[in-house]
């Protein structure tokens, strides 16, 4: 790109110098006719015609001129008979001028100069310019490039898996190159963070799943020496049931990671139903307000893995559930879980919601639940919320706004 640029530039610098000659040849035209040495010579010979006769005049004239520039000035008869020689130039002649009267050439008037400005001279004096011109558009060109190529090293170096690799341009950053080279950064930032997520994720998840799978490997040994193998079976389904609750978590992550959600109307009454059911909590303690739509553009199986998480949260960590509450209004959606623990400090909130982590109170974080709950809430558009009840226990949720489409019950 550097040498197409540099190219580029020098044909465009060279069509232009040729086009501001050819505009300034064809102005001088229009405007004065002849070239400036013949509308000299033209002056001269008039200058000259008018004391030719006086030798005193004219060697004056001549002297004059010698004068005013670095010229040696001879007149010359029409034999070449050398009259009146001034002047300390030397070198090639510049030119000779026929001094004329009424169209009767009375003598020549020789003009040579140390400088020969000829076309020549102008011609090297172009090349020179336009040479110039050209390097520094080379320059130019690489100013240009330099930073682009420095981006592509870097997104060559990111693809191959550098993900600590960043853009760096100094005073190259203003403008939409530094724009570019901050997107770069934010991009390989975001993907190093992913990658550090699913790797994190990775750790943990077969830490969680050889708990169980240890679990039901000592119940299989166990069930073999017991007479009554009945009890054991059932502990071996709970372990099934975890191991099953966690794959489902997984594979609802992953949905959410590559933003596959599949929305349909569904009944937010009906939902909250079945999350009680698959949990083994009653339905008495579903609370539905009747300000709740009837059917709601959502994801089903997203937000049933939601309720699930928040229910399995509060029979795990909060002591059991007291009741799931759907509420509404005009902007949004509510899921609400009330559980009857101790609550939780308030200043750990953030951390409640974050993935594999301990909240610091007797509610455990790890795992996926929560921070299942807001990705699936935040991919929805909504948000996810944590609060101490008044009467004792705590509240988690999430909202879903509102789309156009929901029909009141």
């Amino acid at each position: 790109m550097r040498r197409r640029l540099f190219v580029i530039f020098g044909v465009v610098i060279t069509l232009s110098a040729v086009g501001a000659i050819g505009f300034m040849m064809v102005l001088q035209h229009q405007l004065g006719g002849g070239s400036p040495w013949q509308r000299m010579e033209q002056m001269t010979s008039r200058q000259f015609a008018r004391v030719w006769d006086d030798p005193t005049a004219r060697a004056r004239r001549a002297q004059d001129i010698a004068d005013s520039f670095p010229v040696a000035v001879t007149l010359l008869d029409m034999d070449g008979n050398e009259l009146f020689r001034t002047g300390t130039g030397e070198g090639r002649t510049h030119g000779l001028v026929v001094v004329q009267r009424g169209g009767t050439p009375l003598g020549r008037v020789r003009i040579r100069s140390k400088t020969w400005q000829g076309p020549l001279t102008l011609v090297a004096a172009l090349l020179i310019f336009v040479t110039l011109l050209w390097l520094a558009s080379g320059r130019i060109a690489r100013r240009i490039v330099l930073p682009l190529e420095h981006l592509a090293d870097v997104a060559r170096d990111i693809g191959d898996g550098q993900l600590t690799r960043r853009a760096r341009l100094g005073h190259h950053a203003p403008g939409e190159v530094g724009q570019l080279a901050g997107s770069i950064n934010d991009m390989a930032g975001r993907i190093e963070q992913q990658i550090a997520d699913q790797r994190a994720l990775l750790a943990t998840v077969s830490h969680e799943l050889r708990t169980p799978l240890g679990h039901l490997r000592i119940l299989l040994e166990l069930a073999e020496d017991d007479a009554d193998p009945t009890r054991r079976l059932a502990e071996m389904g709970e372990e099934v049931i975890e191991m099953d609750a966690l794959v489902g978590e997984l594979l609802a992550s992953a949905r959410l990671d590559f933003k596959e959600l599949h929305r349909r109307m569904e009944s937010p009454s009906g939902l909250a139903s079945r999350a009680l059911e698959r949990t083994g909590v009653a339905l008495e303690r579903l609370s539905v307000t009747p300000s709740v739509p009837a059917s709601v553009v959502l994801d089903p199986t997203l937000v049933a893995s939601a309720l699930a998480n928040l229910l399995d949260n509060a029979r795990k960590h909060g002591g059991g559930v007291v009741g799931l509450t759907v509420d509404s209004d005009r902007d949004e959606l509510r899921f609400e879980v009330h559980d009857e623990g101790a609550g939780f400090d308030p200043a750990t909130r953030e951390q409640l919601f974050a993935p594999f982590v301990d909240g610091g109170s007797e509610r455990s974080a790890l795992g996926l639940g929560l921070s299942l709950v807001r990705r699936i809430a935040e991919a929805h558009g909504g948000r996810a919320f944590a609060s101490n009840r008044a009467d004792g226990g705590a509240c988690f949720g999430f909202s879903i706004p509102l789309p156009v489409g929901s029909t009141a019950s």
